[in-house]
This record gives structure tokens, C-alpha cells and sequence, in this order.
């Protein structure tokens, strides 16, 4: 790990399990500004999926997004790979396990909206997420609705994941909630508008027009 500040690498862990963690693998997800991770747990023969923001303020701490994506536990070697799934901006995984003779079968994971095809951790707290106008001039008008109450960041990037505007980062109570966030900083183009509750991710694209 490098911090974006200095030039000083540090190593960190996983956890501090006895568990053999072999063969990870990281990807960066601009969308949502975090890195996506999977490794090999070869003691529980799993492939978990993990999460974590882009200036890994706890790099220690990542978000569990599943345990294992792998149906089947015939793993040997199984090199894992995570990478961004383009059509709908989240993460996809290819890994090897044991077929008839010893041969490998490579396996995918290639969820259609969240990872894993589950809506993250917390599905308690499961959320309808929209914005309008879309494309917008000056204002647009966000509205949520969470089953409890959570933490929740709504952020506007550039395609490349670059930080333009934070519109709200804070604690909200169960219920609808409807935000009134000005764009009129933003030059006109294509974002990425993307809002987190708790463990769930939801990401949409913005376009600014003049």
C-alpha cells in the first residue's frame, strides 16, 4: 500500500486469522472510488470479496462483501481475478477449479446490479435511490429511502474516478429523505454520481449540460 500523500510503501493484513490467505488480487473500481479485492482462503477453500475506499483511511478494516463467490469448494489453485465489470460498473471474478483428471475449469462471477447478485451485507437496510432532472443544468433533486438508520455519502466523480463534489456525508433516520444539492460548479460533462449506505453501493451516471 502507498499512500496518496507520500512515496513510503507499507504492508497490511487481511485479518489476523490462522487461516492460509494465498493468490490475492486488487482492482479499482472509479465508479464507486474503492478498490475491490479476492484471494484464496486455501483452509476453508472459499474466494471472499472485499472492499475499501480509494485513500484506505483504515487499511486494516475492509468491507466483507461476501465470504465466498465460489459455489463449489474443489479448489487447488485457483488464482482468483477481480476486475470492473464495465456494464454495470461493479465487480466481476474469474478463478480455476479442479475439474475430471486434474484438468482446471475456469469459472466467472459476473453479477447483473450488485456483487454477487446480493444487495451487499446489510439487506436490511436496502434503499431506493434516484436523482432528476438527469441531464441537469444548475440543481438536481435527490431522494432515498432507508429501512434504519444509516451513514450516507452521496459523492459526484469524474469517469476516472476523480472526487468533483461531496453532496451529503452524514448520519440519516429511517424513512424518505430528499436532498435539493447544486451543480452549478460542475463544468458541463459526464460524472458518475454514486451514493453509500452503510455496506450497500449504488452508482449512477450524471451528465451536466449548459
Amino acid at each position: 500500500m502507498e499512500a496518496a500523500t507520500s512515496n513510503h510503501f507499507n504492508e497490511f493484513t487481511l485479518s489476523s486469522s490462522s487461516n492460509n490467505k494465498t493468490e490475492p488480487d486488487i482492482s479499482f473500481n472509479p465508479y464507486s472510488s474503492s478498490f475491490m479485492l479476492t484471494y484464496y482462503d486455501s483452509t476453508l477453500q472459499s474466494l471472499p470479496f472485499l472492499t475499501n475506499d480509494v485513500n484506505l483511511s483504515n487499511p486494516e478494516t475492509w468491507n466483507i462483501i461476501t465470504n465466498a463467490y465460489n459455489d463449489s469448494p474443489n479448489l487447488r489453485a485457483p488464482y482468483p481475478n477481480v476486475a470492473l465489470n464495465q456494464g454495470n460498473q461493479q465487480g466481476m471474478n474469474v478463478w480455476v477449479k479442479e475439474g475430471i483428471g486434474g484438468n482446471g475449469v475456469a469459472l466467472y462471477d459476473a453479477p447483473t446490479h450488485y456483487w454477487t447478485g446480493i444487495s451487499g451485507v446489510n439487506t436490511s437496510n436496502q434503499q431506493a435511490f434516484q436523482f432528476y432532472p438527469n441531464p441537469c443544468n444548475s440543481n438536481i433533486t435527490i431522494s432515498f429511502e432507508l429501512q434504519k438508520a444509516s451513514d450516507v455519502t452521496i459523492t459526484i466523480s469524474s469517469l476516472v474516478g476523480q472526487m468533483a463534489e461531496i453532496l451529503t456525508n452524514q448520519n440519516y433516520t429511517s424513512g424518505k429523505h430528499k436532498l435539493e444539492c447544486s451543480v452549478a460548479d460542475l463544468m458541463p460533462g459526464s460524472y458518475i454520481c454514486s451514493f453509500r449506505a452503510g455496506d450497500n453501493i449504488k452508482t449512477v451516471k450524471l451528465t451536466v449540460v449548459r
